[in-house]
């Protein structure tokens, strides 16, 4: 299994982790694809993204998303290449339009043949089991989805965008870790949260931390 799971892919460390995996699994000249969490026909986040990859010697020369801009045809061709880029956004939203195509066994199918799958932000969520951490970073749930089941190639949740020394969500009186933590709880999973300075990264089943995420345990495996 070959994930990466980012809060940003555009800083320093979002950047290191991304040449990290492409480095290791031997990427670098090859082609990858792009899914967008909702619909982009300006390109507004793809072309950067595309550009952004181009540095590290990625042509993502492939466009999805799940709404306007999905074919099958175009699906099969993304899921022929070595890495897929699942690009931040409306994580509900993601996940919905995820299971309007019916797509999720695809990818996991996809992650299991050992290929990358990049997550930002929404698109690290829908690798984890669950996205109900979306809310800890402010996303609502304007899709009423009821099943926050995510792909669970990761297994843990994931936290984007945490400023850690301002984590206090004032809406709540609650404090983000200790949202966190009733989260690890509840699934019996740890819980990473990470600043757009820190990445995960899974390579061959193997996990690498860079920069600095905070983890939180559940009682049963602290």
């Amino acid at each position: 299994m070959n994930l990466l799971l980012l809060s940003n892919h555009q800083s320093a460390t979002g950047h290191k982790a991304l040449a990290f995996a492409i480095e290791a699994l031997g990427l670098k000249g090859q082609a990858g694809g792009y899914i967008g969490s909702e619909p982009d026909p300006e390109g507004d986040f793809y072309l950067p993204t595309q550009a952004f990859y181009q540095g590290l010697g990625i042509g993502l020369n492939t466009y999805l998303d799940f709404e306007q801009g999905f074919n099958d045809t175009v699906m099969q061709r993304l899921l022929d290449k070595p890495l897929v880029h699942l690009s931040g956004g409306d994580t509900y939203r993601f996940l919905h339009g995820l299971y309007s195509r019916n797509q999720q066994q695809k990818l996991k199918s996809y992650a299991a043949s050992g290929h990358l799958l990049v997550g930002v932000s929404a698109g690290a969520m829908l690798l984890t089991a669950n996205i109900e951490t979306a809310a800890l970073c402010g996303d609502s749930n304007t899709v009423g989805l009821e099943n926050l089941k995510a792909l669970g190639l990761a297994d843990l949740l994931f936290v984007p965008h945490v400023v850690h020394s301002q984590s206090r969500d004032q809406s709540h009186g609650l404090s983000q870790k200790r949202r966190a933590k009733q989260l690890a709880e509840r699934h019996g999973l740890p819980v990473y949260l990470c600043s757009d300075e820190d990445a995960l990264a899974i390579i061959d089943g193997r996990l690498h931390s860079f920069g600095a995420p905070e983890l939180i345990l559940p009682e049963a495996i602290a």
